[in-house]
């Protein structure tokens, strides 16, 4: 899995989005999750490394 690349941003108000691309760049996923620990859980989950930011 690493043709994917996985990032943790802060929501605007609450919340952290998780947001997966491909190699191209391309969009796959994007997920919002209530606290870090669960975004970072989620992202370490599909991407399979430490989510990056």
């Amino acid at each position: 899995m690493s043709d994917r690349q996985v990032a943790v941003h802060l929501g605007r108000h609450v919340g952290w989005w998780v947001e997966g691309r491909s190699a191209r760049g391309r969009l796959f996923m994007k997920t919002w999750w209530p606290t870090e620990a669960m975004a970072r859980a989620v992202a370490r989950l599909v991407g399979g490394t430490a989510p990056t930011a």
